[in-house]
């Protein structure tokens, strides 16, 4: 049974593009909640993150890539640990 949250988005091209969710978590720091994912292209994949508006149904149509420098170096740093297994899924 395949247990992965998939999503799909608009991507930079105006194509719907399917994403897996790999992480869900809230950083207090600066009080938003976040989802790591990446593309589902088994050739050529990139990781994303993005901050989100929490809700029960995993609804990521609203997602902001805006993000400050500090939020994505806190980010690149919880992707990291999550790579090499040493964070679990929040």
């Amino acid at each position: 049974m395949d247990n992965k949250i998939y999503f799909e988005i608009k991507n930079s091209n105006n194509e719907i593009e399917k994403m897996e969710l790999i992480s869900k978590l809230r950083l207090d720091e600066f009080n938003k909640d976040y989802i790591i994912y990446k593309n589902c292209n088994e050739t050529d994949i990139h990781y994303y993150a993005a901050a989100y508006e929490n809700t029960d149904n995993n609804d990521f149509s609203n997602l902001n890539t805006d993000l400050s420098e500090k939020e994505k170096e806190a980010l690149n740093e919880i992707f990291n640990k999550i790579r090499v297994g040493e964070f679990e899924n929040a």
